[in-house]
Order: C-alpha cells, then structure tokens, then sequence
C-alpha cells in the first residue's frame, strides 16, 4: 500500500532537480528560529518538489525561497495583517521572537489558487499532529490531519 505522499508524486510528478529544498543545516537553523520542529510531510513536500512547483490548485510556501515569498516573511506577513485588522486575530499566533516561549499558533504554509490560506494549527505541540486551517475571506475552516 502506497502512502499518500506516494500517491501524490504519482500526480503531480516532482521535477528531475528541485530548487530551493534546503540543507539539513539551513532545516535546523529554520526550525531553531521558529521555535518548533516542522511536519515531516512539509520537509518531504520540499525535498520532492523545491520551489517554483506550479501544477497543483495551491502554491506551498518554501521556506528556502526569497523574501518575501519564503515561510518566514510569510509567517511575518501574516502576524502584521492580523495585528493591523484586529489587534488581536481569533488563533493566537506563531513566537513573536526568539525569546518567546509560546510554541501554540498558526504558521502560513500554503496559498490556494482560490485567495486561501492554508495555516497549521500548532495545537498539540507535535508536528505529526497538528491540523490543517484554511482562511477563505475571513472564514475558518479546519481539516483533520496534515498538508498530504
């Protein structure tokens, strides 16, 4: 049997080099700035695949691409909106910074071709686990299981 990710290669084929997957380092370093470890599906998603993957209805947010496209100014981005529309969004959101120790939020990681948003629930604290929100025009929407 097949695993989804398995399953989605044999879709939507991953191309022969893949840019922007990142090196076990930069990985480290990313998920050491965040706070938190990332899905492994996420990290398999962008060994597979890299950036500039266009051939599916959502565009995944590489964590190695520039800014302001990368998961980090994304993850920035998102914070300002919210603090901008409401002061205070409905999900508390991903660390402020590096001395922050609430691992609890949400982190951006894809845009639908549709205007949505794809954000983990980082509620319980284990990758693994988390859940899948989607924003659609200010209506929140959640999915059990991860981004595959």
């Amino acid at each position: 049997m097949r695993s989804s990710f398995e399953e989605l290669k044999a879709i939507l084929i991953p191309p022969d080099d893949p840019g922007g997957t990142g090196s076990p380092e930069q990985w480290a370093g990313l998920e050491d700035r965040l706070g938190t470890p990332l899905p492994a599906e996420y990290k398999a998603f962008i060994a597979a695949y890299g950036q500039g993957f266009t051939d599916a209805p959502f565009n995944v947010i590489v964590p190695f691409a520039s800014p302001p496209y990368n998961l980090e100014s994304e993850i920035a981005q998102f914070r300002d909106s919210y603090r901008e529309i409401y002061g205070q969004p409905d999900y508390q959101l991903v660390r402020e910074g590096l001395d922050s120790d609430v691992p609890e939020g949400l982190i951006p990681w894809a845009h639908g071709n549709d205007g949505g948003i794809a954000y983990w629930d980082t509620r319980p604290g284990d990758p693994e686990r988390w859940t899948v929100i989607e924003e659609l025009e200010f209506y929140w929407q959640e999915f059990p299981g991860g981004m595959i």
